[in-house]
């Protein structure tokens, strides 16, 4: 129960922080939230990788990652569920380290929804996925995905 509570928690202050961040959230993205509640899988994924397409602030790609993963997981497409997990854990761990460095005036509610991202939920989906995923094809999707988020 009370997992369930934080597990709520964290959704609603990254949902929040992908608001802020983005200064308008995506409607792709909160199209894809209300489908994805009503069990619209295939609608939803469509409508996530419309706002990764979007690119209207790192934060929300990196929540739009995340949530189709969660829909690609509930589909059977563990894969991809597993690639997009592992782009927002990446991509969230990122965004966190860059601001530090370059010590850019980030919203202490995003750095908290970044940081779970980063640090909770996106490697506990990672790890969630991983044994259904052949061991070769999880090594090929991390060093692609390395690959391409070292070159942005």
């Amino acid at each position: 129960m009370f997992i369930k509570l934080l597990n709520g928690i964290f959704l609603l202050l990254l949902v929040f922080s992908v608001a802020s961040c983005a200064h308008k959230a995506s409607s792709a993205f909160q199209t894809g939230k209300d489908q994805q509640g009503q069990k619209q899988y295939a609608a939803a994924i469509t409508s996530y990788t419309q706002a990764i397409s979007e690119q209207k602030g790192k934060s929300l790609v990196a929540a739009s990652y995340f949530y189709r993963g969660e829909c690609y997981e509930r589909t059977g497409e563990f894969a991809k569920a597993y690639r997009d997990f592992y782009t927002a854990t990446q991509l969230s761990c990122k965004i966190m380290n860059t601001d530090k460095a370059s010590n850019t005036n980030t919203s202490a509610l995003g750095v908290l929804a970044q940081s779970t991202l980063c640090n909770d939920y996106g490697p506990q989906a990672t790890k969630r996925v991983e044994p259904k995923v052949p061991a070769a094809q999880v090594e090929s999707i991390r060093s692609e995905v390395d690959t391409a988020l070292s070159a942005k």
